[in-house]
């Protein structure tokens, strides 16, 4: 299955789309691109997902062996399309988990990951057997793995159920991953814009490290959904002189 679906994708490539993605994403792991555009793999991920599941396993089992055998041979694009199926079909979610097992210790960059979780639909029929399975990437060592749970959290459970356990998650220290800590920032700013007495008091407190701190607020002031008058509060809780370098990426 996973030398036809390369065939497929092979057809899709934009050489001109793959230098400016590869300049975009600046891949950590060193896998090869081949320059397809999001909304063609949403298309493919789609047409896979018509057939019967036995399709979408059998991509799942090749693309398995190969994380395990020969992980470098591997297209940013296929794990891609392995992560955005995992949110397809019909799967039990012992199944779905046995994936998530595979592809969240080998997520390849940002956008591998925040572009594979808007399609996890699962978690929100769900929301209460998937906490604890994301929370235990919290605590990972692996920095895509840990910025996959935040966003997942960010994507799904921005709720008054979970919102005081979110405070936790997301006042903590994530600056030695940056990646890591441009999700919690990215985070912190939408659950603004449904609890902002909550996020300004997290911002009053300076629980956060300097450079998350100012980062989210950066990010709430880039927001249209946010009153200008509330942006110039906000900018009053920024920390000066943190020393951190400008880094314009996601």
């Amino acid at each position: 299955m996973r030398a036809e679906v390369l065939e497929i994708l092979l057809k899709m490539q934009d050489e001109d789309y793959k230098i400016f993605d590869d300049r975009l994403v600046k891949n950590g792991t060193g896998n090869p691109s081949i320059g397809v555009r999001v909304p063609d793999l949403k298309k493919l991920c789609k047409d896979i997902a018509s057939e019967k599941y036995g399709e979408i396993y059998d991509f799942f089992k090749d693309i398995d062996k190969l994380l395990k055998e020969n992980p470098e041979s591997i297209y940013q694009e296929e794990h891609l399309l392995y992560g955005m199926l995992i949110g397809m079909g019909d799967m039990w979610s012992a199944n779905r988990e046995h994936c998530l097992e595979h592809w969240i210790p080998t997520v390849m960059s940002w956008k591998d990951c925040d572009c594979s979780v808007p399609a996890w639909k699962f978690v929100k029929s769900d929301l209460g057997y998937w906490y604890p399975y994301f929370y235990k990437w919290i605590g990972s060592d692996n920095e895509m793995a840990v910025r996959t749970a935040l966003v997942v959290y960010m994507y799904y459970y921005i709720n008054d159920d979970f919102i005081d356990r979110l405070l936790d998650i997301y006042s903590r220290d994530y600056s030695s991953f940056p990646y890591a800590e441009k999700a919690q920032a990215w985070g912190i700013s939408v659950m603004y814009l449904k609890y902002p007495e909550q996020i300004t008091g997290l911002f009053e407190s300076k629980k956060l490290k300097a450079s998350t701190q100012n980062l989210s607020i950066q990010k709430c002031l880039e927001s249209y959904r946010i009153s200008e008058e509330d942006k110039a509060e906000l900018k009053k809780l920024k920390i000066k002189n943190t020393g951190r370098k400008k880094n314009d990426s996601i």
